[in-house]
Order: structure tokens, then sequence, then C-alpha cells
């Protein structure tokens, strides 16, 4: 039989939501201790008792989001045992569903990383997510043999990334200058799958 919870886990659990949900609404410069208590529903002195200051705390909600989210996903489909076309198609459909379902994540994360950059780096070594040169490999190795155009592969592992972050990061600018509505979302970011992957062979494969 599965045990319960102990009372600390579900307390320091409520308290991680809170400052989730504070910290990506606000930064780390706009969040406040008493703010995150207020939302998680307890006393600031027993938010203290579990993270003794605040950067404690975004240090916890920075980890996690790491984790669950960006480097990992990347890690996992870019060292893949499958080919550059496979590598491809599948990072543009799982990074974008992964975002939909954590559409605040990117820019939080991103804002964060200009904030601090040092913190990424910090992280990521604590972790063990470091981005692996599989793809970029591989990229490297069509191209010697002749069946890719002689680009950076490094340029197009970029160009990919931000192809599937910049909707979301973009939204409202994208959505008023194309007149997309909400409604019309998802369809866009839909078709956006699909056509990633396009654009990236046109620069990557031979004609």
């Amino acid at each position: 039989m599965k045990q319960p919870k102990q009372p600390e886990e579900a307390t320091e659990k409520k308290i991680l939501e809170a400052a989730r949900t504070v910290f990506h609404r606000a930064g780390y410069d706009g969040a406040r201790m008493q703010e995150i208590a207020d939302e998680a529903g307890i006393n600031k002195a027993l938010l203290h008792y579990y993270f003794r200051n605040k950067d404690k705390l975004f240090e916890a909600v920075f980890r996690e989001a790491l984790r669950r989210n960006m480097i990992p996903l990347m890690h996992m489909m870019m060292s893949a045992d499958t080919t550059v076309e496979e590598k491809i198609t599948n990072f543009a459909r799982n990074y974008i569903e992964t975002i939909r379902r954590n559409p605040e994540l990117p820019g939080f994360i991103i804002h964060e990383i200009n904030r601090n950059p040092q913190r990424l780096v910090e992280n990521a070594k604590t972790e063990g997510l470091v981005i692996p040169q599989t793809l970029i490999v591989q990229i490297g190795e069509g191209i010697e043999q002749g069946r890719y155009n002689p680009v950076d592969p490094r340029q197009l592992v970029v160009s990919l990334v931000s192809m599937c972050i910049f909707p979301f990061i973009g939204r409202p600018m994208i959505q008023m200058a194309m007149q997309i509505s909400e409604h019309e979302w998802d369809a866009f970011l839909e078709e956006r799958i699909t056509l990633i992957p396009q654009y990236i062979f046109k620069i990557l494969h031979k004609l």
C-alpha cells in the first residue's frame, strides 16, 4: 500500500507551486516572500523555515524549470539513436507540445538567464544537463559525405530551437500583427510543428 505523503512534503510542494506561480508572474526581482506565503496559504515564518530566503526558493523553482522543460528535452531528442531528419522532426513536435503545456516557462527562463547568465551554467552543471553534440556531429558528417549543404551545424540547431520558442515568447505581438485569434492559435502551432522541419530541411538538403 502506498504510504501517504508526510505533512512536510505536502507543505514544501505547496510552497514550490506557489513560488512557481509568483516567480513566473513577477520574475525574481518583482517577487516578494510575503506574496509567495500568501499564495501558498501559509505564514511567512513557515515559508522561511522551509526556504531561508528568496534566493534559495528561486533556485529550487529555476532548477525545476530546467529539469522539466528545456534542457532535458533537448538532451533526449538530440542524443537519440535516430537520423538527423528524425531528430529534427521529433524535436519540433515534442518541444512545441511541451511548451504548450507550460507556456510561461520559456519567457521566465530566458528573462532570468539574461538577468543572471551564470545561473544557467551552474544549474546545468549541477543537474548534469549538458546539451550533447550528437546532432551537430551527425550534420557535420553528412556535410563531409556530401549529403548536406555546407552549413554551420551550430547555426542550424540554434535556428531549430529559436523557431520553436519564439511563438511563445512573442505570442501577443504575433497574434496582433498576424490577426490570429485565441481560437486559431492552437491550429497555428500545429501547422508550425509540420513547417519547422520543412524549413530546416530546405536549408540542409541539396536540391
